[in-house]
């Protein structure tokens, strides 16, 4: 794999990975803590870096919050930023793999079919 390639797939891949940590931050009305923490997480021993990225986030709470009031949004504005870390997070794995799948100007996630 060319190395621009590499390098996309490791951008794409940690995009990934920031928006995916993104949504139990917002599952829990965007006020995550240490005791909402996933239990995968506290598993890897990964709580605190994980809380400094939720403290990251909370940053920009009532960025999100005032925007989803301007827009009329109702009930939990959490899952609507949930949705959006989903959707950012869905787009850049799916980006990942067409990086990795074009190699050698191939497709390579396409079944070869048998004649």
């Amino acid at each position: 794999m060319g190395s621009i390639r590499a390098v996309l797939v490791v951008i794409f891949a940690l995009g990934c990975v920031y928006f995916t940590m993104a949504m139990p931050w917002a599952e829990h009305s965007m006020t995550a803590t240490k005791e909402t923490v996933p239990h995968t997480i506290k598993l890897l021993y990964l709580t605190d870096p994980t809380i400094k990225l939720f403290d990251l986030y909370a940053a920009q709470k009532e960025k999100h919050e005032q925007e989803l009031k301007n827009k009329n949004a109702e009930g939990n504005l959490g899952e609507y930023v949930y949705a959006l870390a989903m959707a950012a997070a869905m787009t850049l794995a799916a980006l990942a793999i067409m990086v990795v799948g074009s190699e050698d100007e191939v497709e390579k996630t396409v079944l070869p079919s048998k004649n």
